[in-house]
């Protein structure tokens, strides 16, 4: 079976697509050359997050000269409709409030690290995935993508006995809420044959 990428599916998948070339841009100069400056760090994420969020704008443009018949790429897995592109911007303002307000948060903190603002990202990623997907498998892996990033950030503070119970007690509810997403959508292909909602 072969995908042919149009311009349709391009477009998309731009917002997830840009904040993984952020989250890896942030990865790098997070080991090379702004090591151990976190801060930089986050100044990175949040403009890199405004310029995205600047984007998603010209996004939503052509989504609206778009024929809603042909909104829907990936052999059907992956929905460029008007609902994905209104949460797309709640998830990018989230981020954008997440960093400026932990810029201000770990100001004092010894456990400031860079990473912190590449796991925001990975979480905005998943969160976009969930927004648009259009099949069962792709709702998936954006909550996975999203939930695992999350444990992490739930248990950042190590020195923090609360954060580490918070981030294993949310791994847990986490992993039995992935096995009933898991077991449901098995049983609805039973009966339909059919992964796409």
């Amino acid at each position: 079976m072969t995908v042919n990428i149009g311009g349709v599916e391009i477009w998309g998948v731009m917002t997830p697509l840009l904040l993984a070339v952020l989250a890896i841009g942030g990865l790098l100069l997070d080991m090379s050359v702004w090591r151990n400056r976190p801060r930089a760090i986050g100044v990175y994420t949040l403009a890199g997050l405004f310029i995205i969020l600047l984007l998603q704008y010209i996004l939503h443009m052509y989504r609206l000269n778009l024929d809603p018949s042909q909104a829907i790429g990936f052999l059907g897995t992956y929905n460029f409709d008007l609902m994905g592109v209104f949460f797309n911007y709640i998830f990018l303002i989230a981020a954008l409030v997440t960093v400026t307000l932990s810029l201000t948060y770990f100001k004092d903190k010894n456990d400031h690290r860079g990473e912190y603002y590449i796991l925001i990202i990975i979480a905005a990623i998943g969160m976009c995935m969930m927004a648009a997907a259009h099949d069962l498998m792709i709702l998936f892996i954006g909550l996975e993508t999203m939930s695992i990033a999350v444990y992490v950030l739930a248990g950042f503070e190590r020195a923090n006995p609360k954060s580490s119970e918070a981030s294993i007690k949310y791994l847990l509810l986490g992993a039995f809420a992935s096995a009933l997403f898991l077991y449901g959508a098995a049983l609805i292909y039973g009966a339909t044959r059919r992964i796409d909602q």
